[in-house]
This record gives structure tokens, sequence and C-alpha cells, in this order.
């Protein structure tokens, strides 16, 4: 955001280019520097003052954590510069950090139809819907987003909907997958301990149990208890997979 008025000016300039009306000539001169009318130069005086007010208003309702002001000045700032992806994005931001999830999908909608491929949006538009609890579409969106970044975490993510969703073959594919990757030792991951306090374990033990309620589903008991053990021997402690297998006759 520290750049933003710098991005403003940039695109106040473009924009008092455009509106002379004259296009540069396809020769080898360069076309002459397009002076401002007084108008052109009013339009970008009054409009630059107002969006580094409406700036500073954004960054001082931020700083005493009052997110409504921040929010009317974000609105404020994209009145001005309505391209810009950054504004629309921290607005994005602000309603999913304060649990406004529908508002935060919906900007994200308007971003990923700026740009289907971008990454921000990807997290942000996955994120909300998973939030939301519409599951379909939370797993669309990560699915695009490992194909994007080949991230192992958004890996973790569409195994455990695609078994929510009842995709048990494509969440074991993926499952397995990412028990080949290192990460799998490295990201943590939280769940409830036996006296139910929230504990950390390696996403692999996750997993494995994740692999073995899969497996129970499909009536494979043999293949469910060789997980959810995997899981225990690497984990004792993992309560979740210690009543699944305790499930299994």
């Amino acid at each position: 955001m520290k750049n933003l008025v710098v991005m403003f000016l940039a695109i106040l300039t473009t924009t008092a280019y455009a509106q002379t009306g004259n296009k540069p000539q396809n020769n080898a001169t360069p076309p002459a520097e397009q002076k401002l009318t007084p108008e052109q130069q009013q339009f970008m005086d009054v409009n630059r003052i107002m969006f580094t007010h409406f700036y500073q208003k954004y960054s001082v309702a931020l700083q005493f954590n009052d997110l409504d002001v921040a929010k009317d000045a974000l609105y404020d700032m994209l009145l001005i510069t309505p391209a810009s992806d950054s504004l629309l994005y921290n607005l994005g931001s602000l309603y999913y950090d304060n649990a406004k999830y529908p508002s935060a999908a919906l900007v994200a909608q308007a971003l990923l139809a700026r740009n289907p491929k971008s990454v921000p949006a990807l997290e942000l538009s996955a994120s909300s819907f998973e939030s939301l609890n519409v599951i379909d579409k939370a797993l669309a969106n990560y699915e695009t987003l490992y194909l994007t970044t080949n991230a192992p975490f958004v890996l973790y993510k569409m195994a455990f909907m695609q078994y929510q969703l009842k995709k048990h073959d494509e969440a074991l594919a993926n499952a397995d997958i990412f028990l080949t990757k290192k990460e799998a030792d490295e990201i943590k991951v939280t769940y409830d301990d036996k006296d139910g306090k929230p504990a950390e374990y390696a996403a692999r033990v996750a997993i494995l149990n994740l692999k073995g309620l899969i497996k129970q589903e499909k009536n494979d008991n043999a293949g469910a208890k060789k997980h959810f053990q995997e899981a225990l021997a690497i984990a004792p402690g993992f309560e979740a997979a210690r009543q699944n297998l305790a499930k299994i006759k």
C-alpha cells in the first residue's frame, strides 16, 4: 500500500495523455511531449489531493484499528482508480480478516474476472469459500491454485476437500503425492489431543489418518487399520487416529 500514491500519479499521467486525443505516429521520430491543458492539469491536481487524503485516512484508520473507516477509505480510492487490483485485493483481505466471507468471495471473483490466474485472488477466493463451507467452489479454486503454484499445502487442502465431496480416488491420489514431498514432515497442522487441547503434528500424520478414513469408507478395513497404525507410529498421541483405529472391528 505504500506505493499507492506513486501508482496513482502514473495512472493520472496516462489518463491525461489519453484525453489529449493525440496518438503517437508510427515513424522513427518520437512524438513531441504532450502538454496538458489547464483543465487536465486541474483534474490531475484535484484527484491527486483526493487520493492522498483518502490514503492517509486509510492509514490512520488502520493505525487505530477502525476497520469500517479503513474500508470506506478503500472504496473512496477505488472510485478514483477503479482499475487498481491492489486496492481491490486490500478490500477483499479486509473483509476476509473480519470474517465477512461473502463479501471477500465477491471481491475475489471480481479480481479473478480480471486475471483468472492471479495467485492472491485464487487464495482469497479459495479461503473465503472454504470458510463459507462451499467446498466444491473452494476445491475448484485450490485446484487452479495448485496448477499455478505447485504448493504442497494446497495439495494437502485438496485431498481433504475431495474426501469431503466423496471423491475418494482423487483424494487418495493427491494424498500419495503429498506424502512423497519433504513438506509432509515440515508443515504443521493442529488437532486436539486426548485432553481436548490443540496440539501440533506433522501434516504427514493427518494425511495418513485421512487415507485410513478413505479406506474405511471403501470397506477396506485392513487398509484403514494399516494407515491409522502408520499415523500412530509417527505420533503416538494423535488422538484422531487412535479413535479411528478403535472403531475397526
